[in-house]
């Protein structure tokens, strides 16, 4: 608990503060525009599998996953998952669907991948000296069902050492790109983020606070049970921020669409 409380003081303070917020502002205004324009520009046309079967039928979804000379399984746009013999499919094509602007937050009605999606999360956080806690109070990727997309984050690391609370509260963004990694509907979402961080040190009931500072961050979100709306989140990644190395983990829920 007194981790937590902690941490929920750097954000607040992180939130309040007059220069720090405006600074916030400008890189919030750029990542907006940067996502929406992102989704916009890759939303315009949808792939899908084609399967012709020797009977005459025809299939059309995603294969999500083939064994060579002998089964292909294809998922359909309302979530049925056909397993199918190489013997009876006389030919596989790819259709390519023009669609109307997607508005962001909705889902093309063509796919069902569901790589959009906000999640809250908290875990563990250390600096390779001090083991904290780490929290992402935002987390959102918006993406198209190509898998590209964009990822803001907003959150904290919180430290505890001799009675002195050290945190860092940070805002990245970022491209991403998500895929579906296996059958049992688990999808990974990799991004690359750069940003601004902000030092803070509480001590006594009093926050000071530092200089901000670049920040990078290189990680990975795994979502688990993902073609449905709510997930299990796994989110490893690895911080720079001034010039030093942190390591988060954290495990938490996500919403997607």
């Amino acid at each position: 608990m007194h981790y937590i409380l902690n941490g929920l003081l750097i954000i607040k303070y992180f939130m309040y503060n007059s220069q720090t917020i405006n600074r916030m502002r400008r890189v919030l205004i750029f990542t907006v525009f940067m996502i929406f324009s992102s989704v916009f520009l890759f939303s315009q046309n949808v792939v899908r599998d084609v399967v012709h079967l020797k009977n005459g039928s025809v299939i059309k979804g995603i294969i999500t996953e083939q064994v060579p000379g002998q089964s292909l399984t294809i998922e359909t746009v309302d979530g049925s998952v056909f397993v199918l013999s190489i013997e009876d499919v006389s030919k596989i094509t790819k259709e390519t669907e023009a669609t109307k602007a997607v508005k962001v937050g909705k889902s093309p009605a063509e796919g069902k991948n569901r790589f959009s999606y906000y999640s809250l999360n908290l875990g563990v956080a250390t600096d390779f000296e001090e083991v904290g806690l780490g929290l992402n109070l935002v987390e959102l990727n918006l993406a198209t069902q190509s898998g590209l997309g964009g990822t803001l984050k907003w959150g904290a690391n919180s430290y505890v050492v001799d009675e002195i609370t050290l945190g860092i509260g940070y805002l990245l963004v970022g491209p991403s790109y998500s895929h579906l990694m296996s059958k049992p509907n688990i999808i990974g979402t990799y991004r690359a983020l750069v940003g601004y961080s902000v030092p803070s040190l509480t001590y006594d009931g009093e926050t000071v606070s530092g200089d901000g500072s670049f920040a990078l961050d290189i990680g990975a979100s795994f979502r688990f049970a993902a073609h449905k709306r709510w997930n299990l989140l796994l989110t490893p990644d690895i911080l720079l921020i001034d010039g030093e190395f942190f390591l988060n983990v954290g495990v938490g829920f996500a919403f997607s669409w």
